[in-house]
């Protein structure tokens, strides 16, 4: 929408013409106007609630008045400054409801031309201002996000006058209870239009979820004209729901699961007829001993149990059932019965139950085969899994732990996939993501001690991870659905484990044993931050000293509010920061920098040239030269600290052996998702998983809210070693702005080191505030070479999947959505993709 200089010429009465409806807005002709812009309207609803309203020019030249379409009477006033600087009445009109429907829908009937002229026009519905992108849900709330946009002259101050954005329940004219803020605000030159900027205003709203319609108008803070409104029906909005919906539906809660599994996943039988001809040709033919713990099972899920590991297309198998329920004669003689049918299958029958973890035990000392498989006695699995799992042992002889992907079985109906990462001893720690069907090698198990105790009845599955897990030389993820999981109202997936608190306080002692072997100074706590979740306290007998390295150009406000919430929240106590100047040219950072030199001991000003353009690598690199710290931390200047112990819980995964460096979760200023994480798999470049989310969404199997391994996060804040960022090269200055903390993570990945998303640490990251987010043709040129680089250097990525982001989702996929075979909707060039 062109906001114009308002002019004075009126011309005799103004009469109030044809009137239509379209897009939500009401469209009044004005006759007898000769300069629209020098009329000021004034709307207001029932009890003189303010409604927004313009007076705007079509193409054409004609005047029209502008008011949103609502339920009830609206009146309007039209005013015109005289020449003494006051403010006149012209004209006023109440507008019907009623009346209002009938005579657009009659025009409409008869195709009155005026009124289609109106409905036509561009500059009253298409450059109106105020558009709608996302409304999230976000609990009780909604968050709605979109763009106000207008087009001023060069040097015209209304580019650079505040602006606000509020929300107006259309049933009633009210304001909204909420807070709305800004996300971006940005002016640049219109291309093939000179001397003319158009001002993009990004918002958001955060709102009760919306029982009605809104309306959402955009106006100047000082004086309060309005620049723009637009309509949200109770259809668009549900139709705006519905988009979010399905854009964010992870595949556990997909609906079209079951038919994707059975048609596209499940191992075809002619492959399977293959594998039972072939198996003998694999380098490797390990015996598989299934444990499985029988008590009170009813005889339907045994035979169904039992049937799918006598089947197996490998048959090189033991099947030993123990049985903990001697009282119950039917289980028994079905037993008895399965041991008379295979040879393969040995029957062990308790006195009475010992708990789920002696039983096993039982089954374990009379094992045989090189690996011990643990299977529960209502579950299932599909006729290949023990051949990708010998597959699997054959490609690396040295695995010691395997695991594959799984989902539930639920009144005979396939649900709730779960398609895993490789190893995270991270998530793992907060829970046991590996479960089923765990296959881990007997001669470990059998050089223990001692065999685990009662004490991990419940989570016994999880402490054998643990236990195998730290001495495992190599750990195999068959990426395939491979096990199915019953639920029905006994089992741990029907009534869920909180049924069984025993089970929890196992699962706390089997993490806090994994934490003592370790030698770390660490605390399991059950239900810490998420119920039934272990969360990991860690524990300092020192605080080495972190340089926060922090690259800046101008914007002082930015970096002052990013500086003071680093003084005022973060409790670690041993912290230094380097700000690497990059040709600033405003004085008031310069007074910033001589204000912090006054004032902290502990902050430093170093300035990097930069002689050959712009390179973040080289200003990173810089700073890191400069710093004192064993640790440091790589940190954006429009960031802002939420958490108090960022760097305690950013710290404690640092500081181990095993990890490279640590990213944390980045929210945007209303709360949503900016980074939690980046995929390196199946798309055209990394992306940012979880982007949009709300905070408070656990996402795909908790993976936002638990502490777990990526392949990378970004730069804007990460927390190394010093010897790591040097092992490694620090960033690459070939890669001057894209993809740099990207391929530092990919390097320290290639070292065996792990790369830790900290989702408990918490920053703002005002991203598109301090920068405009759309990019020249010359940046989008250098991203575009810096995506070469990355693709030749990291291409396998590409061709073998994110290791630790399943290929099983959906392509270019941020949110764990079921792969459909397509490519992302409306993608039609590598810009899309970027």
């Amino acid at each position: 929408m062109a906001l114009r200089t308002t002019g004075s010429a009126m011309a005799g009465r103004v009469r109030f013409g044809t009137l239509t409806r379209a897009r939500g807005k009401c469209l009044i002709l004005l006759e007898g106007v000769e300069d629209a812009e020098a009329l000021d309207c004034e709307v207001s609803g029932p009890r003189g609630v303010a409604l927004p309203g313009r007076v705007t020019t079509t193409e054409r030249g004609d005047s029209v008045l502008v008011v949103p379409v609502v339920p009830f009477d609206v009146r309007v006033d039209l005013y015109r400054e005289t020449s003494d600087g006051r403010r006149a009445l012209v004209a006023s009109r109440i507008v019907r409801e009623l009346g209002a429907s009938l005579r657009s829908k009659a025009n409409a009937f008869v195709r009155n031309p005026r009124a289609t002229a109106l409905r036509s026009s561009d500059s009253l519905l298409v450059e109106d201002g105020v558009s709608f992108d996302v409304l999230a849900g976000d609990g009780d709330n909604e968050i709605l996000r979109g763009k106000v946009m207008f087009s001023l002259e060069e040097g015209d101050l209304r580019l650079v006058q505040p602006v606000e954005v509020i929300a107006l329940d259309r049933s009633t004219g009210q304001v909204l209870s909420g807070e709305w803020c800004c996300l971006g605000d940005a002016a640049p030159m219109r291309k093939n239009y000179p001397g003319v900027c158009e001002r993009v205003v990004d918002y958001s709203l955060r709102m009760p979820r919306l029982e009605h319609g809104l309306i959402v108008w955009a106006r100047f803070a000082l004086g309060g004209d309005t620049i723009g409104f637009a309509v949200l029906f109770e259809e668009w909005r549900d139709s705006l729901r519905a988009d979010w919906a399905a854009r964010t539906l992870f595949a556990d809660r997909d609906p079209a699961y079951e038919p994707w599994f059975l048609e596209h996943h499940r191992t075809a039988e002619r492959e399977i007829s293959l594998q039972r001809s072939n198996w003998s040709d694999l380098a490797e033919q390990p015996l598989f001993s299934i444990v499985v713990p029988l008590f009170r099972t009813p005889l339907a899920f045994l035979e169904e149990m039992a049937s799918s590991v006598l089947l197996q297309s490998y048959p090189r198998l033991e099947l030993i059932l123990v049985n903990a329920s001697p009282e119950d004669g039917e289980l028994a003689r079905a037993v008895e019965g399965l041991v008379a049918r295979d040879e393969r299958v040995r029957y062990i029958l308790l006195e009475g139950n010992r708990g789920i973890t002696e039983n096993t035990n039982e089954g374990i000392r009379v094992a045989t085969g090189d690996f011990l498989v643990f299977l529960d006695h209502d579950d299932t699995i599909e006729p290949d899994a023990l051949y990708w799992y010998a597959h699997e042992v054959s490609i690396h002889p040295d695995t010691d732990l395997i695991y594959c992907d799984e989902d539930h079985l639920k009144d005979g109906h396939y649900v709730l996939p779960f398609f895993k990462p490789d190893w995270d001893l991270d998530l793992l720690r907060c829970e046991n993501y590996v479960c089923h069907m765990l296959a881990v090698r007997r001669s470990l198990v059998m050089e223990l001690p001692e065999l685990p105790g009662r004490e991990f009845d419940g989570s016994q599955d999880h402490n054998m991870t643990l236990v195998i897990g730290d001495q495992a030389r190599h750990v195999a993820h068959v990426r395939r659905i491979l096990y199915h999981w019953r639920i029905h109202e006994q089992s741990v997936a029907g009534a869920g484990i909180d049924q069984k608190p025993y089970a929890l306080e196992a699962e706390r002692i089997a993490v806090q044993n994994h934490l003592d072997r370790r030698g770390e100074r660490s605390t399991a706590v059950m239900g810490g931050r998420i119920p039934t979740r272990v969360d990991v306290v860690y524990e300092f007998d020192e605080h080495p000293l972190v340089s926060i390295v922090i690259p800046n150009h101008n914007e002082a406000p930015v970096l002052r509010r990013c500086l003071d919430s680093l003084f005022s929240r973060l409790t670690w106590p041993n912290f230094e920061i380097v700000i690497v100047e990059n040709g600033s040219d405003d004085p008031d950072t310069f007074a910033l920098y001589e204000d912090l030199k006054n004032r902290f001991t502990n902050v430093r000003v170093v300035t990097c040239e930069m002689p050959h353009g712009f390179n973040f690598s080289r200003l990173i690199n810089f700073g890191v030269d400069a710093a004192r710290g064993e640790y440091l931390l790589l940190l954006n200047n429009d960031t802002e600290v939420i958490s108090p112990d960022l760097l305690e819980l950013m710290m404690g995964c640092a500081r181990r052996e095993d990890v490279g460096c640590v990213g944390a979760k980045l929210l945007y200023p209303d709360g949503l998702v900016q980074h939690a994480g980046v995929s390196t798999g199946r798309s055209f470049g990394p992306l940012h998983l979880g982007h949009l989310l709300p905070d408070a969404e656990a996402g795909y199997y908790e993976c936002m809210v638990l502490p777990h391994q990526l392949s990378a996060v970004t730069a804007a804040c990460l927390l190394t070693k010093r010897s790591v960022y040097r092992e490694v090269g620090g960033l690459d200055e070939g890669l001057p702005v894209d993809y740099n903390d990207i391929d530092f993570c990919l390097k320290v990945r290639a070292r065996n080191l792990a790369v830790v998303e900290q989702v408990n640490a918490k920053m703002f990251h005002y991203e598109s505030v301090s920068r405009g987010m759309e990019k020249t043709t010359a940046q989008f040129e250098s991203l575009v070479r810096a995506l070469g680089i990355y693709s030749d250097r990291w291409g396998d990525n590409l061709v073998e999947g994110d290791p630790l982001h399943s290929s099983l989702f959906s392509f270019d996929d941020v949110y764990c959505k079921l792969d459909d075979g397509s490519l992302p909707l409306g993608a039609t060039s590598l810009a899309d993709f970027l």
